[in-house]
């Protein structure tokens, strides 16, 4: 394969040229089983969001998708919204969000072009095995606005690494 010719290139690094052509792969995976949905890939040149975009496609309105920063573009926020399925991602800390309205959680409503999304920030401190501690502080970005009374009374469970989510309360729950 000439890896000129398709535009894969080799990655570069402090240490010299890697010795197999550099290549961005994303993939859509179910979180629960972990079945691959789909996958797009090409050059490293292009961004993770220009892959990202090719699989849209998939996405269905029952779906949560949840994506790391550099997933918060405006055009890849408003692509996503309109596959109807929700969203939960991580937004760069140097994105500048106006404040619309401060809710009684301490989210707040903000709008990115025609979108009006509720960001959730969270300091997050992660001990390790050897004791040490690492802490930083998330914004995540979700289309869901509106918190529903369970929220409150829900479980939070972790659904991936650094990814946390409430489920309702069970029918059998009386109380908060």
């Amino acid at each position: 394969m000439n890896v000129t010719a398709v535009g894969l290139g080799k990655r570069h690094s402090r240490l010299g040229e890697a010795g197999y052509p550099a290549l961005m792969l994303v993939a859509l995976v179910e979180t629960g089983t972990r079945g691959v949905l789909g996958a797009a890939f090409g050059p490293q040149a292009a961004r993770e969001v220009a892959y990202a975009s090719r699989l849209l496609h998939l996405l269905k309105r029952d779906m949560l998708l949840l994506t790391d920063r550099g997933f918060d573009s405006d055009y890849f926020l408003h692509a996503v919204a309109g596959t109807g399925c929700q969203l939960l991602t991580r937004c760069r800390s140097l994105r500048r969000l106006p404040v619309l309205t401060v809710l009684d959680d301490g989210s707040y409503l903000t709008r990115i072009g025609a979108l009006t999304l509720r960001v959730i920030e969270a300091d997050i401190r992660v001990s390790g095995a050897d004791n040490s501690t690492t802490t930083g502080q998330y914004r995540r970005l979700t289309f869901s606005v509106q918190m529903s009374a369970w929220a409150s009374r829900g479980r939070l469970i972790k659904i991936a690494p650094g990814i946390y989510w409430i489920t309702p309360p069970s029918a059998m729950d009386t109380g908060p």
